[in-house]
């Protein structure tokens, strides 16, 4: 019993220890003080004034904050968004509260985002954000050239070009044709720096295929579908010319001030190097044509197989062999047949005895004096860079000699003038490296590319019985030879023509040969 009383005093000293302190405690507070108060968390709503916008456009953000139920003014709220093509945030600007907690922000959005607002904590307000919102975001098409009314060629060439802005460079752009209810892509491009974009491909349907220029979603921005392009595609160049086409081929140069808007675009066969070089119309068919100088002729033959048709020769190097392509649908409806003597280099005319083309061309006179001509069509290359009127002098000569046998016979002579020589090799890189329809616009001086005698126009003048056909004006006019004519592509390298341009050549230097035939 002594120990359990002991004990009472001590524990009595503890308690008054204890509320001792807490005595203590209380005094130490300043007079008048409370605890802190809690912060509180804002509400922000927030609207876009639309959830899908044009690109380039101005999108405006507004909304409001209230703080414990009432309007929280002075704010700051951020506009933020997470970019939908590289998934990472952005801000795109803050602003302050208005006096009745409303705000507003506007910027011009270069993709798709989820847009929000955000308030960062302060001393009395925790951090918030308002819901979130999808932006779409669709790049806009300007200028898609050409319209609907435009004209195509199976196998051939077309261009569609138009722009975006600029901002837009590098982006990828495309072209479909509607086969069926699928869109088969038939050329691929980039924007360029400007945001303009060539889109050059090859039609493969003849009628009225249906094509659409396709911005593909990338990079946050939705899918853009350009109105829809339908063409007028014929089945061949010469289905185009034989239409009637308005400023197609040489009709533009007979008529300098024609304008065709369903031209608008097309540009025949090609502008790309390799594919214009081999655009000869079958000129070079190796069953009627000589690659070896020296070697004699094959005999090939077109055309009517009327017993009364009007029977005619050519005669000559590569430059006859593309007036051969320009002639050859120009036959049956004139009743002409046409039998062809074509080989490179060593033309049809008297060469001293040794000469290495003598041979051939003894051949070459020997039957033609046998074939029954009544008209023997006679042109071929000039040599623009060698030629001295003496050279040409003499070469005329020679020809005047092969001639002269033929013409008392009772043979008309055609001679056919020889066409532009571009002035170098890099001349018709114009076209092959001109972006767009900016080939239109590619030309060589006339004085350059008639550099050089031909010599055919001294022996004309110097043999009765010879008539000469010029075909200048159908390529050269003012002093400027174009290496476009009526959107076909005159050459096919520095001094051929293109197979195509031969051909829409060919109604009129067959209307030239009948002219000349009648004096």
């Amino acid at each position: 019993m002594q120990s359990v009383r002991s004990r009472r005093p001590a524990f009595r000293l503890v308690a008054a220890a204890v509320v001792a302190v807490g005595a203590l405690t209380v005094s130490l507070l300043p007079s008048g003080s409370a605890s802190a108060a809690p912060r509180t968390t804002p509400v922000i709503s927030m609207t876009t004034s639309t959830t899908s916008l044009a690109y380039g456009k101005q999108l405006t953000v507004q909304g409001a904050v209230q703080n414990a139920g009432k309007p929280l003014a002075g704010a700051r709220v951020k506009v933020v968004g997470k970019n939908a093509g590289t998934g990472l945030w952005e801000q795109f600007g803050a602003v302050q509260t208005a006096g009745n907690g409303s705000w507003s922000f506007a910027f011009t959005p270069r993709s798709g985002y989820r847009i929000k607002a955000e308030m960062a904590s302060t001393a009395t307000t925790n951090a918030a954000a308002s819901a979130s919102s999808d932006l779409a975001v669709q790049p806009q098409l300007y200028g898609v050239s050409p319209g609907p009314s435009s004209l195509a060629v199976v196998d051939r060439d077309k261009i569609v070009s138009g722009s975006v802005q600029a901002q837009l460079s590098g982006k990828r752009v495309k072209l479909a044709r509607a086969d069926g209810r699928v869109w088969t892509d038939v050329a691929t491009a980039r924007f360029d720096a400007t945001g303009h974009f060539d889109l050059k491909f090859r039609t493969m349907k003849e009628g009225s295929p249906v094509y659409r220029v396709i911005i593909p979603s990338q990079a946050g921005l939705v899918m853009k579908m350009g109105a829809n392009l339908t063409f007028d595609t014929k089945p061949s160049l010469l289905a185009l010319q034989q239409s009637g086409t308005a400023c197609y081929g040489v009709a533009a140069a007979l008529d300098r001030g024609c304008v065709n808007p369903a031209l608008t675009g097309l540009i025949t066969p090609t502008t790309d190097a390799a594919r214009l070089r081999g655009d000869t119309g079958g000129a070079y068919d190796p069953n009627c044509w000589q690659s070896q100088p020296e070697t004699l002729l094959t005999k090939c033959s077109y055309g009517s197989t009327d017993p009364s048709a009007l029977r005619i020769a050519l005669v000559g190097d590569s430059h006859a062999a593309g007036y051969g392509i320009s002639l050859r649908g120009q036959l049956v409806p004139n009743k002409w047949k046409l039998d062809t003597y074509l080989g490179v280099s060593c033309r049809w005319m008297v060469f001293p005895s040794g000469h290495g083309c003598e041979a051939r061309a003894r051949d070459v006179d020997t039957k033609l004096k046998k074939g029954d001509y009544d008209v023997i069509i006679d042109t071929g290359l000039r040599q623009a860079a060698s030629d001295t009127p003496e050279n040409a002098s003499a070469v005329a000569r020679q020809r005047e000699q092969a001639w002269a046998p033929l013409i008392a016979q009772g043979v008309k002579i055609v001679a056919i003038a020889d066409h532009p020589y571009l002035p170098s090799v890099d001349t018709l890189s114009c076209v092959s490296t001109a972006t767009g329809t900016d080939a239109l616009g590619c030309s060589a001086p006339q004085a350059a590319s008639y550099k050089g005698i031909d010599p055919l126009f001294e022996a004309v003048r110097d043999t009765p019985g010879a008539v000469l056909v010029d075909p200048t004006r159908y390529m050269c006019w003012d002093g400027t030879c174009p290496l476009v004519v009526g959107n076909v592509v005159v050459y096919r390298d520095r001094h051929h023509l293109s197979g195509t341009f031969a051909q829409a050549l060919g109604p009129y230097i067959a209307y030239d040969i009948k002219k000349a035939i009648a004096r």
